[in-house]
């Protein structure tokens, strides 16, 4: 009875020790490079209309790099110029370098800052990068555009 337990332990011991492997640690960079907005362009003026609410508007970025192959997350935010971006609205998230609004959604994000049809406001966007919740996230720089809402 005393090898049955013996052997039965060697097996489960042998069979233990064989299925630890090595895994494969990921990398993380100590400088990762955060994303860049690249449209808007720092200081763009847009005057849109109720007429043109249907068009498109467009937020660019470069990828970030944390230095290993990720699928990254990204939020879009905009705020008040100055606000630091204390109460921000968020615009959305995607999993790609771009993010379409309609000119409408847009007026209507930068009405949520607390701004009103006539208003010319300067208005803040930024870009975070998520990769993990053990991970840091990186910020973008902040572009600055005029938005005269309608």
């Amino acid at each position: 009875m005393k090898k049955i337990y013996s052997l039965i332990l060697s097996v489960l011991l042998l069979s233990f020790l064989s299925s630890c492997e090595e895994k494969e640690l990921v990398q993380i960079s100590s400088n990762p490079v955060p994303p860049v907005v690249t449209q808007p362009a720092n200081g763009m003026v847009y005057e849109f209309t109720a007429e043109n609410a249907e068009l498109p508007f467009n937020i660019k970025w470069t990828n970030a790099d944390y230095g290993f192959t990720a699928i990254y997350n990204y939020t879009v935010q905009i705020d008040k110029l100055g606000n630091n971006f204390a109460k921000p609205v968020k615009l959305g998230t995607s999993e790609v370098d771009s993010f379409i609004y309609t000119v409408d959604r847009f007026n209507g994000a930068v009405k949520k800052l607390k701004f009103a049809a006539g208003d010319n406001p300067e208005i803040e966007v930024r870009v975070i990068s998520t990769v993990s919740p053990v991970v840091d996230d990186i910020y973008s720089n902040v572009n600055t555009i005029r938005f005269k809402v309608y």
